[in-house]
């Protein structure tokens, strides 16, 4: 008779299998990595700094402290997005939607649009314009609509119209 895994063995499961599909996904990332380093060549990041790597070291152990997470959450952003690290990418995202403001906003909605971050970028549309923080904003949107991808720019003006009829029927 075979008897099923208790909850305690079953959870075990699941936190040995998370470790190893992340030692799995670090060594992929790094196989180029430490191709170098056995040849004593320098080893240089492009994409982050020394110091955001050891947060994404921090974070794959399992060692990261809060402090470190909100100071490299861009920069573990973009490397959990490079690296499918579903995750880390679901708690950078709650992160950065917890403290938006108007000095920040823009630069969200742009990061939310990078990474395909549907909550974020729900967050900040609705930051500017259900919360009418969009004139806080004023000056900075003629640098961002020269800079942001047009479907951004498109879709920012479909939530702004729809606000705008919802405001309308509502009066």
């Amino acid at each position: 008779m075979q008897m099923l895994p208790s909850t305690q063995q079953m959870g075990h499961y699941k936190l040995t299998r998370q470790f190893f599909l992340q030692a799995l996904l670090f060594s992929r990332a790094c196989s180029n990595i430490i191709s170098r380093r056995k040849s004593r060549q320098p080893l240089t990041l492009k994409d982050m700094t020394s110091e955001s790597c050891m947060a994404l070291l921090s974070y794959l152990y399992g060692t990261m402290n809060q402090e470190d997470f909100w100071k490299h959450r861009l920069a573990l952003l973009g490397a959990a997005n490079k690296y499918d690290i579903v995750g880390l990418k679901d708690a950078c995202e709650e992160s950065l939607l917890e403290d938006i403001n108007s000095g920040n906003v823009l630069e969200r909605l742009q990061e939310a649009w990078l990474y395909q971050l549907d909550k974020l970028k729900k967050g900040c549309l609705m930051y500017l314009l259900d919360f009418g923080k969009i004139y806080d904003v004023r000056e900075e949107m003629n640098d961002f609509f020269r800079q942001a991808d047009r479907e951004l720019v498109v879709e920012m003006f479909q939530e702004l119209l729809a606000v705008w009829k919802t405001s309308i029927k509502a009066s």
